[in-house]
């Protein structure tokens, strides 16, 4: 099934629509969210993507992360995102809104461009990664890291992270997060 997506402008405003292969292929500016899982005592939960994936393959990112469906919002994917990722019905009322980021990212290992606005989100977790299901051919698995280790990675775990958790950005996100403990 093409998934289709809607193409925004720099202030996220809709102007047209592609499928999600030609936008990745073109650069081409989208919406996504993400929804960061957090312990207070066990950390931050990552995800780790399947080698299947399109965009940053065998690698850790988001604990929840998705395309916005054309036509749809971010508070409504993300919902929708956590129940098939994880099969998690989360609590609405505890679903934090953090905020919304402008992110470009480059994946070297299929050479494409990532332009999103996205939308983000955390959620206080305290269950246990056995008892999340993984979606087949999406996740691979999911790992507890303290903030101090996101923060400051040594060299081998920088190499099991996104490009996206060595921005300023993402590192303000984190400490963010941990706040609202």
């Amino acid at each position: 099934m093409t998934e289709t997506l809607d193409i925004v402008d720099e202030q996220d405003n809709v102007v047209g629509r592609d499928t999600r292969d030609h936008i990745h292929r073109k650069g081409l500016l989208h919406r996504e969210v993400w929804v960061w899982l957090f312990d207070p005592k066990r950390g931050i939960l990552l995800q780790r993507r399947s080698k299947l994936k399109d965009r940053h393959p065998g690698l850790l990112g988001a604990s929840i992360a998705g395309h916005v469906p054309a036509g749809k919002g971010y508070y409504e994917t993300a919902l929708r995102e956590s129940h098939e990722e994880a099969g998690l019905e989360l609590d609405e009322s505890k679903l934090y809104v953090m905020e919304k980021i402008r992110t470009s990212t480059f994946d070297d290992i299929t050479q494409t461009k990532n332009e999103t606005f996205k939308q983000v989100y955390a959620y206080r977790y305290y269950g246990r990664i056995e008892d999340i299901p993984l979606e087949q051919n999406e996740i691979d698995g999911f790992e507890w890291w303290s903030l101090e280790r996101l923060l400051n990675p040594s060299p081998s775990d920088a190499k099991q992270l996104s490009p996206y958790f060595t921005s300023t950005t993402a590192q303000d996100i984190l400490k963010k997060l941990w706040e609202l403990k």
